[in-house]
């Protein structure tokens, strides 16, 4: 999905890999990695995609949303205008670990990330991949904005899976 997302986003620019690699300071066989599927996005490039281009990071990971985020100056940036990167996923993501009573051991299980790195996530000694950020969100049902950013940006007011389902029983009870 990744993959097909880069190429939708250089069709809705009308950009070859070069004029997008360029657009946002990334060499262009990284992108041609990136369509092959050879490669898998850093977290830097989906923020770059983001502070560049208006990328929504919950459509680009996930498919769920708009292309386009609809208004970024919502995202926090620092003195020279880059937006804040992952610094706190690690507190984050042990704050929704307490939330659901799980363990780095049930996180594990659920997402076939090994404990030891999701130890090294949580303490911040290491940097999420995209491939962890997608099997996390999935599996906690949380805003990718969220884990990275500490906001809830462009799911103010969307539903997530599990609470459209707790919905449509609570109407079909009425």
């Amino acid at each position: 999905m990744i993959a097909n997302n880069i190429k939708n986003i250089r069709n809705r620019f009308n950009y070859t890999i070069d004029e997008m690699a360029s657009a946002i300071g990334v060499p262009a066989r990284t992108i041609a990695a990136y369509e092959r599927r050879e490669r898998t996005p850093s977290v830097l490039f989906v923020q770059k995609l983001l502070q560049v281009l208006g990328i929504n990071i919950n459509w680009f990971l996930t498919g769920v949303g708009d292309m386009f985020v609809s208004d970024i100056s919502e995202y926090k940036t620092n003195e020279e205008g880059d937006i804040f990167k992952a610094e706190n996923f690690g507190k984050r993501l042990s704050s929704v670990l307490c939330k659901n009573k799980l363990t780095d051991r049930d996180l594990s299980a659920m997402t076939g990330i090994r404990e030891s790195r999701i130890a090294k996530l949580i303490l911040n000694t290491t940097e999420v991949t995209t491939d962890e950020l997608v099997k996390i969100k999935n599996s906690l049902d949380v805003s990718v904005d969220w884990l990275l950013f500490g906001e809830n940006t462009q799911q103010k007011f969307v539903l997530s899976d599990n609470e459209i389902i707790k919905l449509k029983k609570f109407l079909s009870n009425l």
